[in-house]
């Protein structure tokens, strides 16, 4: 794991540079070419799977903290979002410069931007489709009163146009009444049949791993909005976020 507390030192030393120099006049520039690199780094890395798992999600992580609200994006487009919580109005803004929105923000029916609902989309395989989607989460209150940010992760890890995994920091550990912003907590398809069979924690600090017993194919865990039971029959689970990157993609 020391590869990855590299990466993680490399991060915190970005962010010193970005806010450093915000106000500059070059800060546009320099901050579009730290979103591309703290974007792909993590994805050109070959490492072992659950190595290079937690590097792409501090990665993609690292990203909406970066640009949100350190500078002014390109707008691209007005487009109706189609989800299946219901239909909305978003905004599509461009980041990185390069003519394709990966930033969405919802309006209200006024046409006013809901500045708490908004998330970044990737294409890691660089096939014109969205496989990576990071939605804000909000402010999370951590042990021992730690405030943090965090995002939730939709990730299509096959390319195959459905979501298999999901990450996010809101796991409480047994005993704990808060969340530790260290813990990251997945759920994984790992064959490919469209269902939950693998849910673990993975610690930021020192890179252990921790798989959730499960029994008889049924996790349970406590987060701050409450406790979650996820099934490995649950052909559900899955899908609701793939139908949300069906929605971004048909933009």
């Amino acid at each position: 794991m020391n590869k990855v507390k590299e990466f993680s030192k490399n991060l915190l030393f970005l962010y010193f540079i970005i806010f450093s120099i915000a106000s500059s006049s070059q800060s546009n520039k320099v901050l579009i070419n730290a979103y591309d690199t703290a974007r792909e780094k993590a994805s050109k890395i070959a490492l072992e799977k659950n190595e290079k798992r937690m590097l792409l999600f501090q990665s993609m992580d690292s990203v909406p903290r970066m640009v949100w609200g350190a500078f002014k994006p390109k707008f691209i487009n007005k487009k109706q979002f189609k989800s299946p919580a219901g239909s909305y109005l978003i905004n599509l803004y461009d980041y990185d410069d390069d003519g394709v929105a990966d930033n969405f923000v919802l309006q209200t029916s006024e046409g006013k931007e809901l500045n708490r609902e908004f998330g970044f989309t990737y294409d890691l395989n660089k096939d014109g489709k969205t496989d990576y989607i990071v939605f804000n989460g909000g402010f999370m209150v951590g042990k021992n009163n730690e405030f943090y940010y965090f995002f939730y992760h939709w990730i299509d890890t096959n390319y195959d146009g459905k979501i298999d995994t999901t990450a996010c920091k809101t796991y409480i550990n047994p005993g704990d009444s808060l969340p530790d912003s260290n813990i990251i907590i997945w759920v994984m398809d790992t064959n490919n049949d469209d269902r939950p069979d693998l849910l673990d924690c993975i610690n930021i600090q020192n890179g252990k791993i921790n798989p959730l017993q499960g029994s008889l194919g049924i996790w349970e865990y406590n987060t701050l909005f409450g406790h979650c039971t996820v099934k490995s029959n649950d052909s559900n689970y899955f899908n609701k976020y793939t139908e949300y990157l069906r929605a971004l993609n048909d933009l």
